[in-house]
């Protein structure tokens, strides 16, 4: 096993959580392997073992690894142990690799439709958006056009603070549709979309591109919010198809074919 030492500048525990996550993504720690003993790793990483035993701690309580009595650490498959809050880290971790990116970016703007859709359902099952909550969801509207107003020049440029602050007012007004459900469980499931997306720099340059349809459709939706129905929600989520569809063709990855040609996969 072929472990690099955390780097001096780094915090070691996070630092320490971070190589070794990182090589359970990568493939280098098996599902179903178990870690080197603590001390040859604690060497290996450049660690001492109290700091090597809280990072494994924090990848027990994610599902990653698992520490058994009497049989050491072992590699978890994250796929069956895992939870949502790993779609951060693993967005950060394949966000320089485009083909990872295109991946990882498909499925999460797929799995924010899903939620898009429980949503609106939820909403038409409700009638009328109570106006609190309408105050709260045109404010966080009036913050993103401001946003862009401010910042649309800079994320043309590719100003990676301006797209930052763009994509955050973004994500503030589908955090604040879903607060307005008034359902917990609908609002928790947004935090692990707003960091993945947050952990992965070209996503958040490629949804913040169409922004401008962005308050188009945030302005449909709150007329929606007003007399909530199936038709007018099924609508929404066209919309919404069609702007994920745009925003995964600003990240399709290019290819060469054997003759010379560009073309996207």
């Amino acid at each position: 096993m072929n472990l690099m030492p955390i780097p001096a500048r780094s915090t070691a525990v996070d630092a320490c959580e971070q190589i070794l996550r990182s090589h359970l993504f990568s493939g280098v720690l098996q599902a179903g392997e178990h870690l080197p003993a603590e001390r040859t790793l604690a060497d290996t990483l450049g660690v001492d073992r109290g700091t090597l035993r809280q990072a494994i701690g924090r990848l027990v309580t994610q599902g990653l690894l698992s520490a058994q009595q009497g049989r050491g650490t072992v590699v978890q498959d994250l796929k069956d142990h895992g939870s949502l809050e790993l779609l951060a880290p693993l967005c950060q971790a394949a966000s320089t690799n485009p083909a990872q990116t295109f991946t990882l970016a498909r499925d999460l703007l797929r799995l924010r439709r899903h939620l898009a859709a429980a949503v609106l359902e939820h909403l038409v099952e409700m009638g009328p958006v109570p106006d609190d909550a309408l105050v709260g969801i045109r404010a966080a509207v009036a913050a993103l056009h401001e946003a862009w107003h401010r910042h649309a020049a800079s994320v043309r440029e590719g100003d990676a603070a301006a797209i930052a602050v763009v994509s955050a007012c973004d994500i503030d007004v589908l955090a604040a549709v879903v607060h307005a459900t008034g359902s917990t469980v609908l609002s928790l499931a947004v935090n692990p979309v707003r960091k993945a997306v947050a952990a992965c720099p070209p996503l958040m340059a490629a949804v913040v591109r169409d922004v401008d349809l962005s308050l188009l459709a945030w302005d449909v939706v709150t007329g929606f919010l007003q007399a909530p129905d199936a038709t007018f929600a099924s609508a929404i989520l066209d919309g919404l198809g069609e702007r994920d569809a745009r925003t995964l063709d600003h990240l399709r990855p290019i290819r060469d074919d054997a003759d010379g040609a560009a073309s996207t996969v």
